[in-house]
């Protein structure tokens, strides 16, 4: 365990226990080392504060890994301290465990960090969260896809509680607005430790802007998964969320920072670190980096106050502060929903003008990547006078018109939109149809995929795209030899259309538009259009006034010949028959 870990220890030696003292729990991460140490100097330092008041909190800590039993442990640890309240410094996935938990035996927990919207269920009742709901850092990054015109974008997100519920409501505002169309959703695996299958779906998605929403450990391999399959030049626009954008950090590769996350976007919660005496007092004793710290993660100093200014308020009167809680049975402590409605009110309300007010209109900052760090660059702000407000009444006012740095070191917007397919194959279905394309003789059916065994009206188009959006390709034949028909027995199709829907081929031409196959694929814009028509005799328009117009399609003599036959034959029965 780190050194500075012991100082809590320490602490409880240090002071004199008043009468009125209680148990707080704090829950760290292991996994993150260096922010851990430093969320453990922040909460002692608090703790320093609050040891001069009537009322005292003794700090309980526990460490946990990423797996759900070690969460689990931490927990149960706690519970044996007799807590009578929990701060958290973990993010929304793991909160939302420990929330599951501690709920079930009525104990509050202070989320610092989590922004999981959906964590105000019913499960997860006792739970304060400190930090602006992801629903906000949404709109945030939907009004920079906005201010700049984006609206074709991808996005890529952990398959975890902080990556799904992260962009969940970015695609619900993307779906009302026609103008925007997501092109992908890729969901990877937390587990894994590399990303080739979704980066090739976003790749091709053809999406030149990708949000990125994960957890801050993963960046590092993604952003240089990416620069592989040529998604980091700079006809691309990169957009992360607050994880990755507050703590630059976790992309430094062996102590420095590769040259390609220069442009990179990002946005994080506004917070006046240096605006609070209680952090400016923190850094001025403080021997680390602000940068150690994720920016929410200051907010454990706040959940602290919040929960000490609870139990000063309930220490006024008579109350049970021993929950006397434990894992091997579920007990529901009688006062937990007491001090959960003072703390809901301290966060409210302020505590005695040492923290901030509860900040009702959430502001974001939005951060561009520069040689070592994010520099803010413009910030977005909820007006919550207006819950219903207009999206264009929600602007981004830039604090700095300077150049922002784009990705490949340019100033200029990407448009957001391909202008060249480089490092693309495509695989076209064709079928050999003069004079729309033609087979080399010197071609064989079954080894005609080279563009040299290929003449005609298509194949001449593909060789020019190819020139001008410089991409390779390859043709691809159906076995069936057949423009695409629908078995409504079997509900498969046959010939190009099976190849497109079984994804065998990428696309293809010359296929004329019905209501069946548009129901599977889609179609591009029309490039040609069939001039042919019907020729009728030009007597089939006169005036339908005259009463024996339905004998006019057949000649006199083709009447004739039918009375002839009806008299020469019998009767009408026996025709019939």
């Amino acid at each position: 365990m780190h050194f500075k870990y012991l100082s809590t220890c320490i602490l409880s030696l240090l002071f004199v226990r008043p009468a009125n003292s209680h148990t707080v729990g704090l829950l760290l991460n292991s996994a993150e080392p260096v922010e851990t140490a430093a969320i453990v100097e922040l909460a002692n330092f608090t703790m320093r504060e609050l040891h001069n008041s009537s009322s005292s909190i003794d700090l309980a800590m526990q460490y946990h890994d990423l797996t759900y039993l070690s969460v689990m442990r931490a927990v149960c640890k706690l519970l044996e301290s007799d807590v009578v309240a929990v701060v958290s410094a973990s993010d929304s996935t793991i909160t939302e465990i420990q929330a599951n938990l501690l709920s079930q035996y009525h104990i509050p927990l202070v989320a610092a960090v989590a922004t999981n919207p959906f964590l105000s269920a019913s499960s997860t009742s006792y739970l304060l969260r400190l930090s602006p709901s992801d629903i906000y850092q949404s709109q945030a990054i939907f009004r920079i896809l906005k201010e700049y015109g984006w609206i074709e974008f991808s996005i890529l997100a952990s398959a975890d509680s902080y990556g799904i519920s992260g962009v969940v409501h970015l695609q619900l505002l993307a779906s009302r607005d026609s103008r925007f169309n997501v092109k992908d959703v890729q969901h990877f695996d937390v587990a894994k430790d590399e990303y080739t299958k979704e980066l090739q779906l976003i790749k091709d998605s053809l999406a030149k802007v990708i949000v990125l929403n994960c957890g801050g450990r993963f960046a590092k391999q993604i952003f240089r998964e990416a620069r592989a399959f040529g998604l980091m030049d700079k006809s691309f626009v990169w957009i992360t969320t607050d994880d990755i954008t507050s703590r630059p950090q976790v992309l430094a590769v062996n102590g420095t920072f590769p040259s390609y996350y220069n442009g990179i976007i990002g946005t994080m919660p506004h917070v006046d670190i240096m605006e609070n005496d209680h952090m400016t007092n923190f850094y001025g004793e403080y021997g680390g980096s602000v940068s150690d710290f994720r920016i929410s993660s200051v907010k454990v100093a706040d959940g602290l106050r919040i929960v000490h200014a609870s139990l000063k308020s309930l220490d006024k009167s008579s109350w049970n502060s021993s929950p006397g809680a434990n894992c091997s049975s579920i007990s529901n402590w009688a006062e937990g929903q007491r001090v959960y409605t003072k703390m809901i009110r301290a966060f409210r309300d302020g505590v005695a003008d040492t923290i901030s007010h509860h900040d009702e209109s959430p502001r974001y900052d939005i951060m561009n990547f520069r040689s070592d760090h994010f520099e803010k660059i413009g910030m977005w702000q909820y007006n919550i006078a207006d819950p219903m407000v207009d999206q264009n009444r929600q602007k981004v006012a830039w604090v700095d018109r300077k150049d922002i740095t784009y990705i490949g070191g340019h100033h200029i917007p990407p448009s957001g939109f391909g202008s060249s397919l480089t490092g693309y194959h495509l695989r076209i279905g064709i079928v050999p149809e003069p004079p729309i394309a033609f087979l080399e003789d010197s071609c064989e059916i079954n080894n005609s995929s080279s563009p040299k065994c290929w003449y005609g009206w298509n194949p001449d188009i593909f060789e020019q795209l190819a020139t001008d959006l410089n991409f390779t390709y390859e043709y691809v034949m159906p076995p069936d030899l057949k423009y695409g028909g629908f078995d409504r027995e079997t509900r498969k199709w046959n010939g190009l259309v099976r190849d497109l829907v079984e994804h065998k081929t990428d696309l293809t031409v010359a296929l004329s538009i019905n209501v069946e196959r548009i129901k599977w694929i889609d179609y591009s814009a029309s490039f040609y259009e069939d001039q042919a028509s019907f020729v009728v005799s030009e007597q089939l328009h006169t005036s339908s006034s005259n009463m024996f117009f339905f004998l006019e399609p057949f000649h006199l003599s083709v009447w004739l010949s039918i009375i002839g036959f009806y008299f020469s034959s019998g009767s009408f029965d026996d025709v019939l028959w």
